[in-house]
């Protein structure tokens, strides 16, 4: 006689179930899918806005900070807003002499224009007001995706989907890159140039050429000997919201770990500008 053990099968059920979950997690997006859906939903963002919160290394300190953005990709327009210190920036590209555009909230108490590559504007960032966006991860990603077939090697040696997690009350698949080529290699500068230049055409971060190499932001002379990291991160894990295939949060180390941090939240993507909207006029800005 066959005796039912309920526990035994409650105990089955239950790890049966756990399983299938896993594997549903693992089969429902390949990483190629992955990347394919977010290099388009980068491509089709023509403008968007979003809350950051932002966690950066300088030196062996984190400088963390909380911004609204609304950013329109060609051309290049930004506006930027210190949800703590009230600081609000003004980019168009093309417009006020390429400068940024700011309200300080404060002293000197009215409005004043610095280049957007000025230590004022730059103080505890590590980026340019003209890479904010998506535009600029999508780039960065391409690139180590060439090098990572250039060596021989298949996109799934280096990236990987370890399932799924809730960022901002919505669903994100966890996408995950190690570089195992990553090393921080000696580079000579070949003409001059200035550091910005270089690192975009390097594709590496440019604060950290700066730090580690004790530069400024001016021009490096040809013939200079620096470090340079092989890429800009040595590991990379996102969070891809499932709906809009974006990534909402990116978390990016370096030989010395975690070195950058973003959370983009209250997304939205191809909204409907305001009148006026990246100008010194609009109504909803503080200028």
């Amino acid at each position: 006689m066959i005796r039912f053990n309920f526990l035994s099968f409650f105990a089955f059920t239950c790890i049966s179930l756990l399983s299938f979950k896993a594997s549903q997690v693992q089969a429902q997006i390949t990483v190629r899918a992955a990347l394919d859906k977010m290099y388009a939903s980068m491509s089709n963002a023509k403008n968007y806005s979003y809350e950051m919160y932002s966690k950066e290394r300088f030196g062996t300190k984190y400088f963390e900070r909380d911004m609204f953005f609304k950013i329109n990709e060609t051309p290049k327009k930004v506006y930027a807003k210190d949800l703590k210190e009230g600081v609000e920036i003004l980019y168009v590209k093309g417009w006020n002499d390429d400068k940024a555009y700011i309200n300080p909230n404060g002293f000197p108490w009215t409005n004043v224009s610095f280049s957007i590559y000025s230590s004022r504007v730059r103080a505890d960032n590590h980026h340019l007001l003209s890479t904010a966006g998506f535009a600029f991860t999508k780039r960065l990603l391409q690139r180590t995706e060439t090098k990572i077939l250039s060596s021989g090697r298949k996109i799934e040696d280096h990236f990987s989907i370890t399932g799924e997690i809730q960022f901002d009350g919505k669903a994100c698949y966890k996408l995950n890159m190690e570089y195992a080529d990553y090393a921080v290699v000696d580079y000579k500068v070949t003409k001059n140039i200035d550091l910005e230049t270089l690192c975009l055409e390097l594709e590496v971060p440019e604060y950290w050429v700066k730090e580690r190499n004790k530069l400024d932001y001016g021009t490096i002379k040809a013939g200079t000997t620096i470090k340079v990291p092989t890429t800009y991160a040595k590991k990379v894990v996102f969070y891809i919201e499932k709906s809009s295939c974006l990534p909402v949060v990116q978390l990016l180390y370096d030989d010395q770990g975690l070195y950058e941090k973003y959370e983009y939240r209250k997304l939205n993507v191809n909204f409907a500008p305001a009148k006026g909207e990246w100008t010194d006029d609009c109504s909803v800005y503080g200028f």
